[in-house]
């Protein structure tokens, strides 16, 4: 694959290039693809990412290096624990509706700080600034972390008797979590039951750098 490969017609076709980036960035032949600067000129007056993908704000998880993807390639939204905050389903909702993104990739990571701090606090009832999504952030509100933080916690009640020792189980629970939160989104749903977009969870090894389906 270059940088002018065909832009995938389907989820699966999407996926299949996201993996095969990586696959090529862990075994050290990543081909960092860059545009002309012709190509470049085109990108300021449009876009059409093949993919967006949900991450974690993880300085070691740049998401466009761990693909071995290019200019344009991706729609990235990073936030810590790769949660989907307000604030993120409001851009999958602008990928999939005005940039026709045929895959959402929710991505977790070994490590994850965010995980690892929702499991050291003891779960109680929303702090309510995101128990619903028609809730939007604002300036002032106060601290917005421990709302993160349960957002979290909260999708990995069902796994027993987990301790910060136990990340990688919590890290794609987390992702699980996320990825059914971002499926309920109406605009989203919407785009799923047309069959125009898939939504999947994945596993960022930083040891291995290999990427896993969840």
């Amino acid at each position: 694959m270059t940088q002018h490969a065909a832009t995938p017609g389907t989820p699966e076709q999407a996926l299949a290039r996201l993996m095969e980036g990586n696959r090529r960035f862990a075994e050290g032949n990543a081909v960092r693809p860059e545009l002309s600067a012709h190509e470049r000129r085109a990108l300021i007056h449009a876009q059409a990412p093949f993919a967006a993908v949900l991450g974690c704000a993880d300085s070691r998880v740049p998401v466009e290096i761990i693909f071995d993807q290019g200019l344009g390639d991706l729609f990235v939204v990073r936030v810590a624990g790769n949660v989907a905050s307000p604030g993120a389903l409001a851009s999958l909702e602008f990928a999939v509706d005005a940039l026709s993104c045929r895959l959402i990739l929710v991505l977790g990571h070994r490590g994850c700080g965010a995980v690892q701090g929702a499991l050291e606090v003891p779960f109680q009832p929303a702090p309510d600034a995101w128990t619903d999504d028609r809730n939007v952030e604002e300036e002032g509100e106060g601290p917005q972390l421990p709302h993160l933080l349960h957002r979290i916690r909260a999708g990995l009640e069902a796994l027993p008797e987990l301790t910060p020792r136990e990340l990688t189980p919590a890290v794609d629970a987390n992702v699980r979590a996320q990825v059914t939160r971002v499926r309920n989104n109406p605009v989203i749903a919407r785009a799923l039951a047309a069959g125009a977009v898939e939504v999947v969870g994945a596993f960022y090894d930083t040891e291995s750098s290999e990427v896993r389906k969840v």
